[in-house]
């Protein structure tokens, strides 16, 4: 991994769980989600930041039902979308 992709994936850690930030939660730790594209390998710029908990290790989190939480919270792609608004500085009070 190069030193920008580090420093870009800490950018995104840093923004604290998307999901979270939707239920009116700041700063909830974050670990890096890589969004699955069709036909598209993985990378490190289609990333989201989710908690533990939506990420990996509850009923609600994205690996174990990714439907549901897509319905609940949105897809990758707006999810992602909505990330790189706050990366960026833009949506931000």
């Amino acid at each position: 991994m190069k030193k920008t992709e580090r420093v870009y994936l800490q950018k995104i850690a840093d923004l604290g769980c998307i999901v979270c930030k939707k239920l009116g939660y700041e700063d909830t730790p974050a670990e890096i989600h890589h969004i699955k594209r069709f036909g598209a390998k993985r990378d490190h710029l289609h990333v989201i930041p989710l908690c533990p908990h939506h990420h990996r290790t509850s009923k609600e989190s994205y690996h174990l039902n990714p439907l549901w939480f897509s319905e609940k919270f949105g897809t990758q792609q707006e999810l992602l979308e909505e990330t790189m608004r706050l990366v960026n500085g833009k949506g931000q009070d």
